[in-house]
């Protein structure tokens, strides 16, 4: 699965119904990051691994310049014709662990669930420590565990019915940061002064089981099962339906926290 969250190709082709699917579970997270920037008219920021610009749409008309980068030019074409219109957004497809931007540009700079699944997210805190400015701000977010996450576990449960797991595979090694402890350490680690994390909660509705699993389409470890899956995904679809629409029938509020850590450049 590595691989595949590392292949831009991957991105690209659930692009747009990540962006359907996805943003709704995300934008509450970047609504605290804005707000905790506290950001004026005159800052210039940048968005990292911005998918389809949840971030980048929502601070853009209170800042005077966003640039968004990420690797997948799926999601840049997502973005750019949302931002349509929109003169201070600039998107690029770019490396976010070899930004190409001098160094003490950006006022802050944002990265929503996107470079805690860098090859080496360290690397890409360095590169956003590089290119704020001395006191500027940095933002990331990440998930919780699953078992923190009920919202999580349901997409577990389906998963397993959909792929059941191999009992002698060896297990899944964790995601490399999902704890404040993780997350605040690598922002001390890169550099960062000031390292707060805060634990968000964050409740989604889904309408019934077909809603969630519809949903999910835009996960990529569902769009990769169902390519590798072929001529047997509608098969292993209505196995997984026909758990979840007991499982959710009537429809359900379901928490998926996450965490959003903030580190300062050194004066």
């Amino acid at each position: 699965m590595k691989e595949v969250i590392e292949n831009p190709a991957s991105w690209d082709a659930v692009a747009v119904a990540y962006d359907s699917g996805a943003r709704a579970r995300t934008e509450p997270f970047s609504t605290a990051a804005i707000a905790w920037a506290g950001l004026g008219p005159d800052a210039d920021v940048l968005d990292v691994a911005c998918g389809p610009g949840t971030t980048t749409l929502l601070i853009a008309p209170h800042v005077r310049s966003v640039h968004a980068v990420d690797f997948s030019p799926g999601m840049i074409e997502v973005l750019q014709a949302h931002a349509r219109g929109a003169a201070n957004i600039t998107a690029t497809i770019g490396d976010g662990q070899a930004l190409a931007f001098t160094a003490n540009r950006f006022a802050a700079a944002f990265s929503m669930f996107g470079l805690v699944f860098f090859p080496d997210p360290v690397a890409g805190l360095r590169e956003l420590l590089r290119v704020v400015r001395p006191g500027g701000q940095v933002f990331i977010s990440c998930w919780v565990p699953f078992a923190q996450s009920p919202m999580m576990q349901v997409f577990g449960e389906a998963m397993r019915i959909a792929n059941p797991p191999d009992p002698d595979a060896p297990p899944r090694p964790p995601p490399a940061w999902d704890t404040a402890e993780q997350l605040s350490g690598g922002l001390r680690e890169a550099g960062f002064v000031d390292v707060e994390v805060r634990k968000l909660a964050n409740e989604q509705s889904v309408r019934d089981g077909d809603h969630f699993w519809a949903e999910a389409s835009g996960n990529i470890a569902v769009a990769h099962l169902r390519q590798r899956k072929g001529e047997a995904w509608p098969a292993i679809e209505a196995k997984v339906l026909a758990h979840l629409r007991p499982r959710l029938h009537g429809g359900a509020t379901l928490a998926m926290p996450g965490l959003l850590g903030r580190g300062v450049k050194p004066q």
